[in-house]
């Protein structure tokens, strides 16, 4: 994690930190992404939509290079049922992707990105945190 970032907290499967001064989070994947369940997946993006109100976070980074866990399409539709919406309504106006260096994993997560409507922020995937970092600003 960039030094900028503060740690707000983490486990074996994310970490999520914030950018002092900016209305900008960081949601970090591991590798240990694979061994996710469903519910366990569900709850960390939970946690995530609390701290984008906590924190009142319109600029979203998500790393995903090291994510491993495909998202099925039945947690895609959870995704746009529940998570895009989330975003909308707390005000979210940018999320930017560091891609997973999994194919079938970055596919996943695009697809998820597509089960929304008329959401009104933009999304971007990048090849580095430093692009994405970039697009944010």
């Amino acid at each position: 994690m960039p030094a900028d970032f503060i740690l707000l907290e983490n486990d074996r499967f994310a970490a999520f930190a914030r950018l002092p001064g900016r209305p900008l989070l960081r949601l970090a994947w591991t590798d240990k992404t694979i061994e996710l369940s469903h519910e366990q997946y569900k709850a960390i993006v939970r946690r995530w939509l609390e701290l984008i109100a906590e924190h009142a976070a319109d600029r979203l980074l998500i790393d995903t290079s090291a994510h491993t866990f495909t998202i099925t399409p039945d947690l895609q539709t959870w995704f746009g049922e529940v998570v895009l919406p989330g975003y909308d309504r707390l005000g979210v106006r940018r999320v930017a992707f560091v891609l997973s260096r999994d194919l079938f994993t970055q596919v996943s997560i695009e697809q998820a990105m597509e089960e929304g409507g008329q959401e009104r922020f933009q999304a971007a995937y990048f090849e580095s945190e430093e692009q994405a970092l970039r697009w944010l600003d």
